[in-house]
């Protein structure tokens, strides 16, 4: 079981991947993550590329089994 500060730490990583970019297409990758896909973003927004999805991906592994 994580404490509290290990638990900020790696919320902060994610939130940090969330903020650099692309904030709308990760949102949406998360929630396919979550059993939800809810579909590409619309022009102008491009869709994540699969080294982005990767690294969102790693980020958001451990918050998804809390």
């Amino acid at each position: 079981i994580l404490g509290a500060k290990e638990k900020m730490a790696t919320l902060y990583e994610a939130m940090n991947i969330l903020e650099s970019g692309k904030f709308v297409q990760k949102l949406k990758y998360g929630c396919e993550l979550q059993g939800t896909p809810v579909g590409e973003c619309r022009a102008p927004l491009g869709p994540l590329t699969d080294e982005e999805k990767a690294a969102f991906r790693r980020a958001m592994e451990p918050i998804l089994g809390w």
